[in-house]
């Protein structure tokens, strides 16, 4: 039963103690002799202190009567090795704690009862040994091996951007400030770039290997003044002076982590070994952390140097859905015509505040297992436009059903809105009197599904200057109530679909009507934080007021 792993050095270890011992048959107890007998193992580390050494198992087992048949394994024995497999069975090799765990689980056997000798139970050494193997695997989670997942094929495929790899390689090759900071926009795709560079050093750099720092990780049971910088200090003397990249995701976060007083950050920690270029550093952020918190900390910014990476162009996205199409299509079980790609990165226009390529990804993976668990093979313009307009809360066929009985002034752009003509997003409508944006009003809420959370309304009369304007959009960078934002930004940030209704509209403000005419030609205007408020799936009713009429046609 055992002819399996007789080339393992365990069991090669007990054959040999066998003989020289004059042993007729192996038994737990020569296991234990053999785990106890490697330098720096588990069993070693954890007998030892407990004052157990190698001569005291030998001398146990020379003081002991088995009666055994001659030129076999035990069945106690087979069935503890047999249990390390399993419990290896991902890995390649069987370790020494899997053994020591599979003997101490056993009901009974020479190896308990030479323990016992000592006056030790094997349950006290079987929670020792789970401790240190919670402790081994909190800190192998720390330094996640990118390089290691690419040449197993389980990174993402990496299409296009090879003008960023440059720019990364660049940087990362320089004999100073060798550290890139990635800035963007959530989605655009900062984490996919390093997997990409990852993909790219498996055929050009081979020696160098990218490691992800999980910050969870390294905080995770750092309780006490000094257990955070000794554990991550630990972290980065194994990868200093070495052909190590590491990547820091998020890494405003390594700012000010709030722990024991007087305890040092993890970006004071790092700042000494970057500036020695003992590592090499790969950070990614968003536009917005980037200057809310590394900005300010001058001394680590100058240690890297920015790129900031855009949104892709909708022509890109296109190739680069063409390149991992076939991913999902495995995956799923769907086919998915060009025709079909480029219809998703069209309809991902409806999913307002999310960036490419990332939202036009996700559509792609969802309309897959929404066309397979219809049951069918080739994924259809309909499965995608049901799936948005679902995820928005819109029912699309009754919502069809009730346009015949709405007025007529908004009836074809409803119906361009549930049916994805994608030339047209806005629905811009000028109304005679309050009656008509209260009928308008109700008509597109019974449509669309929304409630009085998603209407907003905005009074011309209230905004006259500057200032006014600024309650709008937000308040300047330095001033108070910059980070609370604006009347209008918070609505349409926080509602996917919205209605705005602007009131008395005059001659007299011209702010107001010039950042009308902007979302009217753009679609979007920003905020004062540089958020992008994206208008195209906003419903925008305009009352002029009653003394003059101004003739604002849209």
């Amino acid at each position: 039963m055992v002819d399996d792993i007789l080339y393992n050095d365990i069991i090669h270890f007990m054959e040999k103690t066998k003989k020289e011992m004059h042993c007729f048959c192996l038994g737990t107890e020569m296991l234990l002799l053999a785990l106890i007998s490697i330098p720096d193992s588990m069993t070693n580390l954890i007998l030892k202190e407990l004052r157990i050494t190698k001569e005291n198992i030998i001398d146990k087992i020379n003081h002991s009567y088995f009666l055994r048949k001659e030129n076999h394994y035990t069945s106690c024995l087979e069935e503890v090795i047999h249990q390390a497999q399993k419990l290896e069975s991902e890995k390649e090799y069987v370790y020494d704690e899997a053994y020591l765990y599979s003997l101490l689980s056993s009901d009974d056997n020479a190896a308990i009862n030479i323990l016992r000798g000592f006056e030790i139970e094997g349950r006290i050494i079987l929670d020792e040994l789970n401790n240190a193997l919670d402790y081994l695997q909190q800190e192998s989670n720390i330094l996640i091996n990118i390089t290691k997942m690419a040449k197993e094929g389980k990174n993402n495929p990496f299409i296009g951007r090879k003008d960023y790899l440059e720019r990364m390689d660049r940087i990362l090759s320089k004999k100073q400030k060798n550290n890139c900071m990635l800035i963007g926009l959530a989605g655009v795709g900062k984490s996919g770039l390093v997997e990409g560079l990852a993909n790219l050093y498996l055929t050009e750099k081979p020696t160098i290997t990218i490691y992800r720092l999980d910050l969870g990780s390294v905080l995770a049971g750092t309780r006490y003044r000094g257990d955070l910088e000794e554990r991550l200090m630990d972290v980065l003397d194994d990868i200093k002076n070495q052909n190590c990249i590491l990547f820091i995701d998020e890494i405003h976060n390594i700012l000010s982590t709030g722990y024991a007083e007087n305890s040092m950050d993890i970006a004071n920690i790092l700042k000494p070994y970057l500036a020695r270029s003992n590592i090499k550093c790969i950070g990614a952020t968003t536009i917005e952390e980037y200057y809310k918190y590394i900005d300010k900390d001058k001394a680590l910014a100058r240690r890297f140097q920015n790129i900031y990476v855009t949104e892709p162009k909708q022509e890109e996205c296109y190739t680069i859905l063409q390149g991992i199409k076939k991913d999902y299509e495995n995956f799923h079980n769907v086919k998915y015509t060009d025709e079909v790609i480029y219809y998703i990165i069209k309809a991902s226009s409806y999913i307002s505040n999310r960036y490419f390529p990332d939202k036009a990804i996700d559509l792609l993976d969802e309309c897959g297992l929404y066309t397979r668990r219809k049951h069918k093979e080739i994924v259809d313009a309909l499965d995608i436009q049901e799936l948005i307009l679902e995820n928005k809360g819109i029912n699309k066929n009754l919502s069809l059903e009730k346009l015949n009985k709405v007025s007529n002034n908004i009836k074809n752009d409803l119906y361009n809105y549930l049916t994805f003509n994608i030339e047209k997003y806005i629905l811009w409508l000028n109304c005679n009197n309050d009656e008509e944006i209260k009928q308008y009003q109700k008509e597109i809420m019974d449509i669309l599904s929304l409630n009085e959370e998603h209407v907003l309304e905005i009074d011309f009369h209230d905004y006259t200057d500057q200032h006014q304007l600024s309650t709008l959009l937000g308040t300047s960078p330095g001033y108070v109530g910059y980070d609370e934002g604006g009347i209008l930004s918070n609505h349409i940030l926080k509602h996917d679909i919205s209605i705005v209704i602007f009131k008395n509209m005059s001659k007299e403000n011209r702010l107001l009507f010039k950042m009308i005419d902007k979302i009217k030609n753009t679609g979007k205007i920003k905020d004062y934080k540089g958020n992008d408020l994206i208008f195209k799936n906003t419903c925008l009713l305009f009352l002029e007021e009653k003394k003059e009429k101004i003739g604002f046609n849209f």
